[in-house]
């Protein structure tokens, strides 16, 4: 006969900081000219939601640390930016609209399909 057997998985916390968005700085060559391309690696659309529900106004957060690096690589001239979604996993909904904020000023950016309804985010 057989035995039921009860093991207990305890999951590790995953620091923000090892999924957090980085950066980098890429020369692109055409004919005639060199451009500086700041290129951002995004892993995931990640909020310290703990954070932010105590009231902690520093809370990290893709939108954040995605402005910050902005600002960063304008102060170093860059002539274009590339977001690398590439192995994003996704993360949280509110991030990814917020996000969408610092390039598109108005309407709906996201959507949502459950259930046969479509809804937007924006």
């Amino acid at each position: 006969s057989k035995t039921a057997k009860e093991y207990t998985f305890i999951r590790d916390n995953i620091k923000l900081e090892d999924r957090g968005a980085r950066y980098f700085i890429k020369e692109a060559r055409s004919k005639n000219s060199i451009y500086k391309i700041g290129v951002i690696n995004l892993p995931s659309f990640y909020m310290d939601f703990d954070a932010y529900s105590e009231g902690d106004k520093n809370y990290k957060s893709t939108t954040r640390d995605i402005k910050a690096i902005i600002e960063k690589l304008n102060q170093k001239n860059v002539d274009g930016l590339i977001i690398d979604l590439r192995n994003n996993g996704g993360g949280s909904l509110s991030e990814v609209n917020n996000l969408m904020g610092l390039f598109i000023p108005y309407g709906p950016v996201v959507q949502v399909k459950e259930e046969g309804r479509v809804s937007y985010l924006g």
